[in-house]
């Protein structure tokens, strides 16, 4: 089960993607992982067991849930529940909730198994 050391680690290597702009998504979220192409990361943040990612207008927060992980550069042999993919790196989620929200406002988070 990821624990919070674990998500300020996450928090820590993905700060290299901060600034970057999101190339191309992919996965089965049921959120709309559309919207963040084109768009630039303003900040990286985690709290507790949450990992953010803002954008201008709405943040994504992933929970890594019970059996969630995530991978830098390194996809593993099934389909992502989210991947962001920027010029030079990728954020591969797996297992994972993962929830938008804008100014104040989220909308429902999905979740999925141990995928």
């Amino acid at each position: 089960m990821p624990e919070g050391p674990s998500i300020v680690l996450l928090h820590e290597e993905a700060m290299r993607f901060r600034h970057r702009t999101v190339r191309r998504v992919e996965g089965d979220s049921r959120q709309d992982i559309r919207r963040m192409v084109g768009r630039r990361v303003l900040d990286v943040r985690s709290w507790g067991k949450h990992f953010l990612l803002a954008f201008s207008g709405f943040s994504l927060r992933v929970h890594l849930m019970m059996f969630g992980s995530c991978r830098i550069d390194e996809p593993k042999d099934r389909p992502p529940r989210l991947a962001l993919h920027f010029d030079k790196g990728s954020l591969y989620f797996y297992a994972c909730s993962v929830c938008a929200s804008s100014k104040g406002r989220s909308t429902r988070p999905t979740t999925g198994g141990a995928t």
